[in-house]
């Protein structure tokens, strides 16, 4: 299902911390400078079986299925506009609490971070890659936006 996003991709993914995976050159955020390495912990999590372990389900294009009570938010409007509403999601958070974020090519790591970190670097986030997901590592909820201007939270507890 994800394949089509990025080629020759690896089915299953492990937490790994050197650059390589086989014979699959994993990339680092763009974003990611020497100094912000030390607030991230980068990984190789399977976004799909996160995804399907939260009790949800993934339509044939990739984005997870809105047809499910599940949902608290679908928006879909200018960037600024979702930068604003996911800010207003996380801001009442505990900034500690720990997350991870996925984008849409899956040869490129994720990362293990805190609110805090978001909050300070959401534009760089969202501007990465097409599309992107902020799991909630206590599986209580997560993000995705998507590439057509589409925002939608969902609660999981």
């Amino acid at each position: 299902l994800w394949k089509t996003l990025c080629y020759k991709i690896p089915r299953k993914r492990k937490n790994i911390h050197n650059s390589f995976k086989k014979e699959y050159l994993m990339l680092t955020p763009s974003f990611i400078s020497k100094e912000l390495l030390g607030s991230v912990e980068l990984t190789t999590t399977d976004l799909e079986k996160e995804i399907l372990n939260l009790g949800l389900n993934i339509k044939s294009h990739g984005v997870i299925d809105k047809e499910t009570y599940k949902l608290n938010l679908l928006v879909q409007n200018e960037r600024d506009f979702l930068l604003n509403k996911i800010r207003e999601f996380l801001i009442d958070k505990p900034l500690y609490e720990k997350v991870e974020i996925f984008w849409s090519n899956l040869n490129k790591y994720s990362i293990i971070c805190e609110i805090a970190f978001i909050l300070e670097n959401l534009d760089s986030i969202f501007d990465e890659d097409w599309d992107f997901w902020i799991v909630d590592k206590n599986k209580k909820w997560i993000i995705e936006s998507y590439h057509e201007e589409e925002l939608a939270i969902f609660l999981i507890n």
